[in-house]
């Protein structure tokens, strides 16, 4: 996967039990950044999502849209950030609303 300014690449598991891994390669302020982080699937971020929409936060009144914002993931949780970047073709906030919708459609089931 590739953008205008990033790339990544799926790394090989070291063993069958090892979580799968993402190299990440992408132009910070003056250099190339290569980090190797956690490659979450699209239910681990559904669970992150879940998360978050359950416990909210008290700083911001109540609701978590900051902390599933593109500058609240980079500065907060780059494996999140990557991993949709991933899962959803770099579009971040399309994918953090897909994921709210799939929270929602879910708990209206389990209703």
């Amino acid at each position: 996967w590739t953008g205008r300014s990033y790339q990544l690449e799926p790394l090989p598991r070291p063993t069958p039990k090892a979580c799968p891994q993402l190299a990440c390669t992408f132009k910070a302020v003056r250099r190339q950044v290569c980090e190797t982080l956690q490659l979450l699937d699209r239910a681990e971020l559904r669970g992150v999502v879940a998360a978050l929409s359950k416990r909210g936060s008290s700083s911001r009144g109540g609701t978590t849209s900051h902390l599933l914002s593109l500058q609240g993931l980079a500065g907060r949780c780059p494996t999140v950030l990557w991993s949709l970047v991933r899962e959803f073709d770099g579009d971040v906030e399309g994918g953090v609303e897909a994921l709210r919708r799939e929270v929602q459609d879910g708990a209206a089931v389990e209703s």
